[in-house]
C-alpha cells in the first residue's frame, strides 16, 4: 500500500474528525465565556455612564445657578455681609446674620 491510502484509512478519518470536533467545542466554550464576560463589562460600563451623566447634569445645573442674581445676592450676603436699605444686621458672637 502506498502512504496516502494508509493516511486516509477510515479509522484515521474518524480520529481526525473527533479531534477537530473537540477543538471546535473547546473554542466555542472559550468564546462563549469571553462573550459573557464582555456582556457583563458592558452592563457595568452602561451603569457607570448613567451615574456619571446624572452627576454631570447636576453639576451643569449648579454652574448655571451660580450665574443667577439669586445666587450672587445670597453669596454677597453670606460672604460680604451685604444688607439692603431698611434691613437690620444681627451679629451674635462674631457671626453675622442677615434675614433672607
Amino acid at each position: 500500500m502506498n502512504s496516502i491510502s494508509q493516511i486516509l484509512r477510515p479509522r484515521n478519518i474518524i480520529l481526525f474528525s473527533g479531534a477537530l470536533i473537540l477543538v471546535l467545542v473547546i473554542l466555542y466554550i472559550a468564546q462563549s465565556r469571553y462573550i459573557a464576560s464582555q456582556a457583563e463589562s458592558i452592563e457595568t460600563l452602561i451603569e457607570d455612564y448613567s451615574t456619571i451623566k446624572a452627576a454631570s447634569i447636576d453639576l451643569e445645573e449648579q454652574i448655571s445657578f451660580t450665574y443667577t442674581d439669586t445666587y450672587i445676592e445670597r453669596e454677597a450676603r453670606r460672604r460680604l455681609g451685604l444688607i439692603h436699605e431698611g434691613e437690620v444686621l444681627y451679629e451674635q458672637n462674631g457671626a453675622v446674620e442677615t434675614p433672607d
